[in-house]
């Protein structure tokens, strides 16, 4: 019987010792494949680093220039630069750029940073929303300077917009970009593809359902829409321009005969006049006339132009100019009314320039959304895209590029606007002087 029991004990202890190897394996297989994935998940994510790389250094780049460059513009604006009606309109422009360049980027930063380890909804959605609002407040801003220049330029005999006008045009155009923006706040937040990574970008619990692809496709046809009105406007002012430059010096040199042929026909009717000492009461009341009246008068009846701004444009070279002593007077003081608009550039030339300032910066706008709205709308056509490394860093490159428009707009102040450039050499000038004495005080210490 002790013989027999011992062939059970030992068949027992081989069953445990089996199943002991056998969790054993098990066990070792699962550590293997967590070393595994982690090895993976480390190696996707120092693959993500260097791809992200070029994304990194160009919004650094946007935020190191945009800062400064937007807070001069801010300064210069609003208490050097003489009033115009364009002050406000850039004004309005820098405040959504230092806002994207003092938030936006920084938080884009640290996503790039660590793409698959950020893990904060919360910031995500305010920076997402808060993206999305200053863009579309740039937008609106630079409809309404388009629409401002078409006024001026193609319509100057309509009435101009009012205080009130523009205040409520204001208030509709923040509703609509708040609005417009705010599903933003729903749709993003913490992106997790795995259980070990974790982004910035669409929610995961939104991904299935089809509120960001409406989403998108929203601010996809806004930004068209907007694109195609500032074309149209810009194509109208643009056509409008190069037609006053195409046959402007002509009116001007035939509005100069006709006005000089009417100063010299009055005169001459006087001299002759003299000449016959017949019609001396004559000239004398004619001379009276002329005192009197203003010869703004007198230019406007003699042009005789179907434009009447041109017309008006002539009255006022000749306002202010009496022909008291006859026409070398008259001639004298249209030639000084003509020096004072070279001087100060004349109404038109300012004019020029501040549109084709404002079309630099509307253009850069739209060129710099292009690509963004090209790649998220392959992101929803094409959503099991292939690319290779190069194919991947060139894609995360572009997504961001929406971020140059907060960079850009001092940088193409300071090369089209003179008096812009003037002021900011004046502030640095001042900040030197500044320097000087207390540099001058330490050496003396």
């Amino acid at each position: 019987m002790e013989n027999m029991s011992i062939p059970t004990v030992v068949s027992h202890n081989t069953t445990e010792d089996t199943n002991f190897s056998t969790i054993h394996d098990e066990t070792v297989q699962a550590v293997n494949v967590s070393m595994a994935t982690l090895s993976h998940m480390m190696n996707m994510k120092d693959q993500m680093y260097l791809i992200l790389i070029p994304s990194m250094v160009l919004t650094s780049l946007f935020m190191v220039v945009g800062i400064p460059g937007n807070m001069l513009v801010i300064v210069i604006y609003c208490f050097t630069m003489r009033r115009r009606r364009s002050k406000k309109f850039i004004i309005l422009l820098a405040i959504p750029d230092i806002i994207n360049c003092c938030f936006a980027m920084p938080v884009e930063i640290a996503i790039l940073t660590n793409f698959w380890d950020f893990d904060n909804p919360i910031l995500c959605k305010v920076s997402r929303f808060s993206t999305f609002l200053m863009n579309n407040i740039t937008s609106f801003v630079l409809l309404g300077i388009a629409i401002d220049r078409y006024r001026t330029i193609c319509r100057p005999l309509k009435p101009k917009f009012n205080i009130t006008d523009s205040k409520v045009a204001a208030g509709i155009a923040f509703l609509i970009a708040v609005s417009s923006a705010f599903p933003a706040l729903l749709i993003y937040g913490t992106y997790q593809p795995t259980p070990g990574q974790k982004t910035c970008l669409i929610d995961s619990k939104m991904e299935s359902q089809r509120y960001p692809f409406i989403f998108t496709m929203f601010i996809f046809t806004g930004n068209i829409i907007i694109f195609v009105t500032l074309s149209i406007l810009y194509v109208l002012v643009g056509r409008k321009v190069c037609r006053g430059k195409h046959f402007g010096s002509e009116q001007k040199i035939a509005l100069g005969l006709k006005c000089t042929s009417f100063t010299v026909s009055a005169h001459s009717y006087t001299d002759m006049g003299d000449s016959h000492r017949t019609g001396a009461v004559r000239r004398t009341q004619i001379l009276k006339g002329i005192q009197k009246r203003p010869s703004r008068a007198y230019s406007v009846a003699s042009c005789q132009t179907p434009n009447p701004i041109l017309c008006k444009q002539c009255a006022c070279k000749h306002e202010g100019v009496r022909p008291r002593s006859g026409s070398a007077q008259a001639i004298m003081g249209r030639n000084r009314g003509n020096q004072m608009g070279r001087k100060h550039g004349g109404i038109k030339v300012r004019a020029g320039r501040t549109t084709l300032m404002i079309f630099i910066v509307t253009l850069c706008f739209v060129l710099s959304f292009v690509p963004y709205l090209v790649i998220v709308t392959l992101r929803y056509v094409i959503p099991d895209l292939k690319m290779t490394f190069t194919e991947k860093s060139l894609y995360n490159f572009f997504l961001r590029s929406y971020f140059m428009n907060s960079a850009v707009n001092p940088i193409i102040y300071g090369l089209v606007n003179q008096q812009f450039r003037r002021e900011i050499k004046r502030l640095f000038c001042r900040c030197i002087k500044k320097r000087k004495p207390e540099r001058d005080l330490r050496m003396l210490n």
